[in-house]
């Protein structure tokens, strides 16, 4: 069973990234290996939340030394590949739990987020995004090799007991995002393409963890089997820009949605 505090204070995390960050002034430093260096000062939705007792140089510096602290307290580098990273998952085992994760989708996706937003002042940051990658492609989902298998054990092994090698739709999901921006961060002339690898884990997404008939958000692939080969064949690009489109919004437009799109201005097709 995935636990939740640990994921309460990721989303602080994320939540913090995404308020600090924001307001209406230009980049000073540009770096031509990042598209978008940190910070990435936008404009914020009107009632917008944001401190005004400090100037926007010491929220950027906050943000940098939260960062700093954050990876490293859970940004690991310790399996037999050594490119692989991961985002180390150290909650205690909860009663009735049968084993122990070193790593969750869904800090794996955080983690990529997060990494993918401080480039610039990172100079390590698209290093460890391929290496989380990496990672991430290392353990995939017993049904689909787009989808990443929710636990992740001791010694960087995929969780196979009791039927635990699914995914989680939501560390999918930020996984796919933090690629669509790592797109539009560095591009896609290098080793891994980011935009495409996105739209594999989107198609996969929308054959196993979305309901065909409802178009709701499955909590993994191992929910309702018998629908699989009913939706198989659903590979349509508009099907998959409304599921973005529902995540985003749902997930997070909690944060800033603006903030995303304008600075990201992700696309899909």
């Amino acid at each position: 069973m995935k636990r939740i505090c640990f994921y309460s204070i990721l989303n602080s995390i994320v939540f913090s990234f995404f308020v600090l960050v924001g307001c209406t002034t230009q980049t000073t430093a540009q770096q031509t290996s990042n598209k978008r260096p940190f910070p990435q000062h936008t404009e914020y939705a009107k009632q917008t939340i944001k401190p005004s007792n400090h100037s926007q140089k010491e929220l950027d510096k906050s943000v940098e030394i939260f960062y700093d602290k954050w990876k490293h307290a859970y940004v690991r580098n310790n399996c037999s590949d050594s490119k692989e990273y991961y985002v180390f998952d150290d909650e205690e085992m909860e009663p009735g739990d049968k084993f122990q994760s070193i790593c969750v989708s869904e800090g794996q996706g955080y983690g990529m987020i997060i990494t993918v937003l401080m480039a610039g002042y990172d100079k390590d940051a698209r290093t460890i995004f391929d290496g989380m990658y990496r990672f991430y492609k290392a353990h995939p989902s017993a049904n689909n090799p787009y989808l990443m298998s929710w636990s992740i054990l001791k010694n960087c092994e995929t969780n196979k007991k009791d039927g635990n090698q699914t995914s989680a739709s939501d560390g999918d999901f930020d996984i796919a995002l933090s690629l669509l921006m790592a797109s539009e961060q560095w591009g896609n002339d290098g080793m891994i393409d980011y935009h495409s690898e996105s739209l594999k884990m989107l198609d996969a997404i929308l054959k196993y963890e979305i309901n065909p008939k409802m178009n709701t958000i499955l909590m993994s692939n191992d929910n309702h089997p018998e629908i699989y080969e009913k939706i198989r064949n659903i590979t349509n690009r508009i099907q998959a820009i409304t599921i973005t489109t529902i995540f985003v919004h749902l997930i997070l437009c909690q944060y800033n949605c603006e903030f995303l799109i304008n600075t990201y201005l992700i696309k899909l097709g």
